[in-house]
């Protein structure tokens, strides 16, 4: 399968187990650089980040809690997302009400 997401940069929440990390690595193996979203599995995040440069490609933690506002402003901040651009964001956190 060809994506064509070669230099494409992923933010995947929830990426530290289960469809969030399946969803890292294959974007990974498709060309992108990964950002892995998680909230407290930190050991689970840096697996999925060891995944994602096995592909080759650029993996990143970042430990972003999506429920509060000022979080993600912190995580796009410290990614510099807003001067490098974010192609793909796929939300997997698992967020109760």
């Amino acid at each position: 399968m060809d994506l064509q997401l070669t230099d494409k940069i992923a933010l995947v929440t929830g990426a530290s187990s289960g469809i969030g990390a399946a969803t890292a690595r294959l974007l990974a193996a498709e060309g992108a650089d990964v950002v892995v979203g998680f909230q407290r599995n930190e050991q689970g995040a840096a697996a999925t980040v060891e995944a994602v440069r096995q592909h080759g490609r650029r993996g990143f933690l970042c430990r972003l809690d999506v429920t509060d506002a000022g979080d993600v402003q912190r995580a796009v901040s410290e990614l510099d997302l807003e001067s490098r651009g974010l192609d793909i964001l796929v939300q997997s956190s698992g967020v109760a009400p």
